[in-house]
């Protein structure tokens, strides 16, 4: 199962899932029968340049999660809002966004 391309605008950030191959300790291990390959978020935030307006990384804005790559679509999503929700309660606070790296499927309403 792919993981499906999937991110969300709440405000001035900007959610989304990224998938690097990441597993439970490390680099995903195929071999591992124990091991998942994770998603991880990121975060951006709409910022106004001498350009224009773009999407620039938060400072510390991206967590690996206990989100596995074979979680489906719609948990995903449901798991993106909560996510993008704090985001920007505690705008773009670092232990907001430490606490959701742990997010995990069967967490998400």
């Amino acid at each position: 199962m792919s993981t499906p391309r999937m991110e969300l605008i709440l405000d001035n950030y900007k959610v989304k899932w990224v998938d690097l191959g990441e597993g439970c300790d490390g680099d995903y291990d195929p071999s591992d029968p124990d091991d998942v390959c994770l998603l991880r978020f990121d975060i951006s935030e709409l910022a106004t340049t001498d350009t224009g307006e773009e999407w620039v990384e938060v400072p510390n804005g991206s967590y690996c999660t206990r989100m596995p790559t074979s979680t489906s679509h719609r948990t995903l999503l449901r798991a993106l809002v909560e996510i993008a929700l704090e985001v920007v309660n505690t705008q773009g606070g670092k232990r907001a966004m430490e606490r959701l790296s742990w997010i995990r499927p069967e967490e998400v309403a």
